[in-house]
């Protein structure tokens, strides 16, 4: 008996020090596309996920991604229900050294919050949830912002958005796995300035989203590395086809990013 917790526990430090020194690698491949990302006007969230098991129990996690950093938590106030909050801001709220020759490039802040209903599956350590939430964003090309001294374009947008998110994945002490499907919506009122060309335009135009994301936790009990991947496609519900401008929106088409990368740390409680 003694052999076997001996051999479980040296089990557990070798799936960590996997997991963490998987997760290093990764955050070092994925560091220069940090910088060179492309943040749009449009960047979606990186999804909480948390695969809830009992009442009071919660997550939290943060990490980086191909976008910018984030944050996410969540926590059971019931046998049945959940709470759920996250936020994102891309890289360009922290890099200042942009050139005029990058027109796609925005700043972006992002936060939602959610109400889920979790367990409707608890099979074999099979978990499936649900959640329904608002989220609240605001972006603004980053040209506007850099150059104070010089007269740019100015492209600002506040959005708001309105979610459901089935998650679904298999739960284990030291390692989950699994996947969450997105069907969103976003209303965007966005205001563009042009001094060189004496031109103004306001625009408030709708948005239909799918947003799939698989992700992988590995490690302790409690403490585990994250690595999720996501992908966005987007339908805009409003003509803009008479829009071309050289932010956000060029010859009728919405700018927006598709794909994101994340690694992170998650704590369970």
């Amino acid at each position: 008996m003694i052999k076997k917790n001996s051999n479980s526990k040296r089990y557990r430090i070798t799936l960590f020090y996997f997991a963490a020194n998987y997760n290093s690698r990764l955050i070092f491949l994925l560091f220069p596309v940090l910088l060179a990302s492309c943040s749009s006007m449009y960047i979606s969230s990186v999804k909480t996920i948390p695969l809830f098991e009992n009442k009071h129990e919660g997550l939290v996690e943060a990490g980086i991604n191909s976008t910018g950093i984030y944050t996410a938590a969540a926590y059971t106030i019931t046998n049945k229900y959940a709470l759920g909050l996250n936020g994102l801001l891309s890289m360009h709220n922290f890099i200042e050294d942009r050139s005029f020759d990058q027109p796609n490039m925005f700043i972006n802040r992002y936060i939602e919050g959610s109400l889920g209903r979790y367990n409707l599956l608890n099979l074999s350590g099979w978990k499936m949830e649900i959640f329904a939430g608002y989220g609240y964003g605001y972006s603004l090309n980053a040209d506007a912002t850099y150059y104070d001294n010089i007269k740019m374009p100015r492209c600002e947008s506040f959005y708001h958005l309105g979610f459901l998110q089935l998650n679904y994945g298999w739960r284990w002490k030291f390692l989950e796995v699994g996947c969450s499907l997105r069907g969103a919506f976003t209303n965007f009122d966005m205001n563009y300035d042009d001094p060189y060309k004496i031109e103004s335009l306001h625009k408030n135009f709708n948005n239909l989203h799918i947003e799939p994301t698989l992700f992988f936790r590995g490690g302790s009990q409690r403490l585990k590395v994250t690595y999720k991947m996501g992908y966005n496609h987007a339908w805009t519900l409003t003509d803009i086809s008479e829009i071309n401008m050289p932010f956000g929106i060029e010859n009728g088409k919405w700018k927006y990013t598709p794909i994101h990368f994340s690694v992170g740390l998650c704590y369970r409680f």
